[in-house]
């Protein structure tokens, strides 16, 4: 689809189909964009969902130029119209990794946590879907213990809109991050107890509340032959 609207839209300008990546292609559309699209759209590439006021805060344009730089955005075809908070969305998914992939690690990680924070010190509460997002972006920048404990956020908002199966999806990805993080551990432990018991699934809890109690006494375990190991 790339390939031929470009043909299209420079018919003269043959390309090369058995060289020429969809990397590249976007790459082209890139170096005819102003600035400040190109600030949005590396924005966008790491926020992925977002809406105006994130975007702001994260790009620092104020409403005039992040209107302008998003219009330019979709002139260019790689943002296009959508039912989105924000009215756009990428084209393909594929072109939104292939501007992320153009960024250092630490450029992705530097736009992850300042929309982290942007996201959890709202001045009104976060939703439950802002703080996964938030989450998301915690442990993208580095921050497996902060995500975690944003994600226990969301699962007690998702509790007290009675969406429980979700809560224990978000412990559970919580509790993917908590391995080597005791203190974060044992607060996604309690929570999931919690929300199982209100699911009626008690016995679950119980469960989980012995599995992670052995996983702790065998790692106490190990911490302690350690020395005698190395001693001997």
């Amino acid at each position: 689809d790339e390939f031929v609207r470009q043909l299209r839209e420079n018919p003269a300008n043959a390309i090369d189909m058995k060289h020429t990546t969809l990397a590249a292609a976007v790459q082209k559309r890139l170096r005819s964009l102003p600035p400040d699209a190109r600030v949005v759209l590396d924005a966008m590439s790491v926020l992925g969902d977002a809406d105006s006021e994130l975007l702001t805060v994260i790009t620092e344009l104020d409403d005039a130029k992040l209107s302008t730089a998003i219009h330019h955005a979709v002139s260019s075809t790689l943002l296009v119209s959508a039912t989105t908070p924000l009215g756009v969305m990428w084209r393909h998914p594929l072109m939104r990794d292939a501007v992320r992939d153009l960024l250092l690690p630490l450029e992705q990680q530097t736009l992850a946590r300042r929309a982290a924070d942007h996201l959890v010190n709202r001045t009104t509460e976060p939703s439950e879907g802002q703080l996964r997002q938030a989450a998301e972006m915690y442990e993208l920048a580095g921050y497996p213990d902060r995500a975690a404990r944003e994600l226990i956020r969301a699962a007690r908002a998702a509790v007290r809109g009675a969406a429980l199966d979700v809560a224990e999806q978000h412990l559970a990805a919580a509790h993917a991050l908590t391995g080597t993080l005791p203190g974060a551990a044992l607060d996604v432990l309690i929570e999931r107890i919690d929300t199982l018991t209100l699911a009626g699934r008690a016995a679950d809890g119980y469960h989980s509340g012995i599995v992670a109690l052995q996983s702790a006494a065998a790692g106490d375990s190990h911490r302690n032959a350690g020395p005698s190991c190395d001693a001997a």
